[in-house]
């Protein structure tokens, strides 16, 4: 069951099954990630290929992604988000090759039936999905807030600008976006009050943070209050993830 983190959707680097012999080795090109290899008929699981070290899409070699069997595996997409959706069960193999003389690519993927689940993980599987978009927003404001680790008065002014357009903004969003969610269970509902409250006392320590870069003369003894703030917050969302896992792991072994 695939998580967000809030919820963000882990991915692996995938090494290839084979590498069939030619002049080139696609490998010195791209890197390949996938979120995992093993899925039901009807779920779909993320797959990209990515330019690796100082490489860029333009530079790399024209890159085909297929299917070995499209009875079993379908796959579609752009190289940067591709989607691999399970058909009916069985093994099979995505290829990733190029139309110039390099190596082809194989990843085996293994298809089963999916059976029932317990309607409590169906609910949080649902959940899961409802909060998609909240964590695209969430992700955008907090991996600009990490650019920031170490505010002074030489970049203040580019801080301020991060918080005042980006940071501050998006977590917002991403606040109003996490209200609209209702849980299909009281379980959830409790466990849902947990992120409501940590992501509160976040955003105002961002807000605080926000209001102090505003003056060239930062008083940053003021940032103590504003990490007191975002310190109170982490503690919910930490509960709240633990917290998820323990009612997964719970339904899991029904």
């Amino acid at each position: 069951m695939k998580k967000l983190v809030l919820l963000v959707m882990s991915m692996v680097l995938l090494f290839p099954i084979s590498a069939f012999a030619a002049s080139r080795d696609l490998l010195d090109y791209v890197a390949v990630y996938v979120e995992r290899e093993d899925l039901y008929a009807g779920e779909t699981v993320e797959m990209a290929v990515d330019p690796k070290g100082s490489e860029t899409y333009d530079s790399i070699p024209a890159i085909v992604v297929k299917s070995s069997d499209e009875s079993v595996l379908k796959v579609s997409g752009d190289l940067t988000s591709l989607e691999v959706t399970g058909v009916s069960e069985g093994v099979a193999d995505v290829i990733v090759s190029s139309t110039s003389d390099y190596d082809e690519l194989r990843f085996t993927f293994y298809v089963t039936e999916d059976t029932q689940l317990p309607q409590q993980l169906l609910d949080l599987q649902q959940y899961y999905d409802d909060l998609t978009y909240a964590a695209e927003l969430e992700e955008k404001a907090t991996t600009e807030y990490n650019k920031h680790n170490i505010v002074d008065s030489s970049n203040r002014k580019q801080a301020y600008i991060s918080f005042n357009t980006i940071i501050v903004p998006s977590y917002t969003k991403f606040r109003i976006e996490l209200k609209k969610v209702t849980p299909a269970n009281p379980e959830l509902v409790k466990i849902h009050k947990l992120s409501l409250e940590g992501t509160r006392l976040q955003l105002e320590g961002f807000t605080m943070m926000q209001k102090v870069l505003y003056n060239p003369n930062v008083k940053f003894g003021m940032f103590s209050a504003a990490n007191k703030k975002i310190a109170a917050g982490e503690k919910y969302l930490d509960a709240f993830t633990k917290s998820l896992d323990q009612y997964q792991d719970k339904y899991s072994n029904y």
